[in-house]
């Protein structure tokens, strides 16, 4: 049952904050990092992490609030393009269910090194190492332009065949074939928000979730019903 799913996330959550939790601690017992501001008293310590954790909290908020609102209108958009509400409700869980989790597979690659980029830019950037930000910015973003067109590419070509290979399921693979062209941009994406967010850049990103999410919103409500699935691919 879906409520099954539910608690297996929030297992699968903790069990994750436990692990980090713990080789937190280990790690720090060992060393303390050397740019800690020890000076810093408590307040003011505080202050400078909240300044960071307050844009990124909201971030999520945003992101999972103008999400929730969008997933629950395009089905309304594609019934008022025309679609029953069995065929709109059928083609959104076709679209999520199926051709996205194929599209954003390969994306574990570039959100792993996403991650692991983040505190080597924050760290050359604390040093005020401009060379090394610009060489990483470059190589991940070069790399990960790289994967995105030839995942675009296999996508592009053999789209049909993992529709109906994987999910036997003709629309998952014409959907596959039409949203393949968000690869480039969806790998790219994750990696330099990573680099803002490690050069300090928090609020920056979360004006342009924002931004982004507000613009994609307005075309599902005003663009699907008047041209459908396609006006969709444009928003995103």
């Amino acid at each position: 049952t879906i409520q099954l799913a539910a608690v297996g996330l929030v297992i699968g959550e903790c069990a994750s904050m436990a692990v980090s939790v713990f080789a937190a601690r280990i790690h720090f017992s060992k060393k303390l990092p050397e740019s800690l501001p020890l000076k810093l008293s408590r307040p003011e310590l505080f202050s400078r992490l909240f300044s960071f954790a307050a844009p990124l909290c909201a971030t999520r908020v945003c992101l999972h609030l103008l999400g929730t609102i969008e997933s629950s209108r395009i089905p309304v958009s594609l019934q008022l393009f025309g679609y029953s509400s069995h065929q709109a409700l059928s083609a959104y869980g076709v679209y999520t269910g199926m051709a996205m989790t194929c599209i954003l597979f390969p994306g574990a690659l570039t959100n792993s090194i996403a991650v692991l980029l983040m505190p080597t830019i924050s760290c050359a950037d604390a040093s005020n190492n401009q060379s090394a930000i610009y060489s990483a910015i470059f190589q991940c973003t070069c790399f990960c332009l790289f994967i995105g067109v030839g995942c675009t590419a296999v996508f592009s070509l053999c789209g049909n065949f993992i529709g109906s290979a994987l999910f036997g399921n003709v629309l998952a693979g014409q959907l596959i074939r039409m949203f393949c062209f968000l690869c480039p941009f969806l790998y790219l994406n994750t990696t330099l928000l990573s680099i803002l967010n490690g050069l300090g850049k928090t609020g920056t990103v979360f004006v342009h979730h924002t931004v982004s999410m507000l613009l994609t919103l307005s075309l599902v409500l005003f663009a699907i019903p008047r041209w459908g699935i396609f006006a969709y691919l444009a928003a995103l």
